[in-house]
């Protein structure tokens, strides 16, 4: 996995967050934007699960670190 840039101990990490990528809670501002809030954790819990994906702690934090980041990208766009 080194030509794509992802090291091996964060593939388990990155197919979860793939996994959940789309639910999203976001609120709604003028002008027909929105503002990403976070994961909609229970969503998330359902997408694993759907998707085969058992999460440990670890992996876990690991997704939670990829969402702080995603918000950061997804809200920055807005400002």
């Amino acid at each position: 996995m080194a030509d794509d840039g992802l090291w091996e101990q964060h593939l388990p990490a990155f197919q979860a967050f793939l996994a959940v990528c789309s639910q999203w809670n976001v609120v709604g501002v003028g002008m027909g934007g929105v503002i990403y809030i976070g994961l909609d954790y229970s969503a998330a819990s359902v997408s694993l699960d759907r998707a085969g994906i058992e999460t440990s702690p670890s992996i876990w934090r690991d997704l939670q670190d990829i969402e702080q980041g995603a918000l950061e990208g997804l809200n920055r766009r807005h400002s």
